[in-house]
């Protein structure tokens, strides 16, 4: 099972914004303490699942879905043919 400091620093390392030694400042532990987690089986577990969730997620209600896709496609075409008929006015 991973530690509170773990879990706030695989969250951090999926999202991939930061440095790996910003990454540890934020948790507040060092550098190769956090190399020695990226070692190991289960912290590299717990990365891949928070990754999986967010494909998961996106796949779901992001852009791949494609119902979502032409709901917003035809908001924009109804919006555009109302304002061109305002101005047509």
């Amino acid at each position: 099972m991973l530690s509170s400091h773990q879990l706030p620093a695989a969250l951090l390392i999926a999202r991939g914004q930061l440095s790996l030694d910003d990454v540890a400042k934020k948790v507040g532990v060092s550098a190769r303490t956090l190399d020695g987690w990226k070692a190991d089986p289960e912290f590299q577990a717990e990365v891949e699942r928070i990754l999986n969730r967010w494909a998961e997620h996106i796949e779901k209600n992001g852009i791949a879905d494609k119902r979502r896709r032409l709901f917003r496609l035809n908001d924009r075409w109804r919006r555009g043919q109302a304002f061109i008929e305002q101005r047509a006015k």
